[in-house]
């Protein structure tokens, strides 16, 4: 049997995390659809979109979609993980956004005027801390 099935899914995409969230999305969506009927049928296609790309044979374009839902995923972690450093750390620093590049800048509370200096596209400011 476990043979049948190695045969069976070999040059096949298989399982990956995106395949993951697609599938635990469903289960939400299926368990929420007690409340709100029409969630079903979305949960629905949630899995079979989910199965599709498990037993794809196109590597690359799941793959590409992958790459896609990852980049995504990094730049939600990466905004979270600022919003509890800053959350930390705002006893101990004021956090200021470049004016030209728009980069997140943080300077030592306390000190009070400064000059602040992106090191991203080198341009000087002053603010209060």
């Amino acid at each position: 049997m476990r043979d049948k099935m190695t045969r069976f899914m070999m040059g096949r995409y298989g399982n990956d995390p995106l395949n993951q969230v697609l599938m635990v999305l469903s289960l939400v969506l299926v368990f929420a659809s007690t409340l709100w009927q029409p969630l079903y049928s979305f949960a629905l296609v949630i899995m079979v979109f989910s199965l599709f790309r498990m037993f794809s044979r196109n590597v690359e374009k799941r793959r590409a979609e992958y790459m896609a839902f990852d980049k995504v995923k990094s730049r939600i972690v990466s905004f979270f993980k600022t919003i509890k450093n800053m959350a930390v750390g705002t006893k101990t620093h004021r956090y200021f956004r470049c004016p030209k590049c728009k980069q997140q800048l943080r300077a030592p509370r306390g000190k009070g005027r400064i000059n602040i200096h992106c090191q991203k596209c080198q341009t000087d400011f002053q603010r209060k801390t």
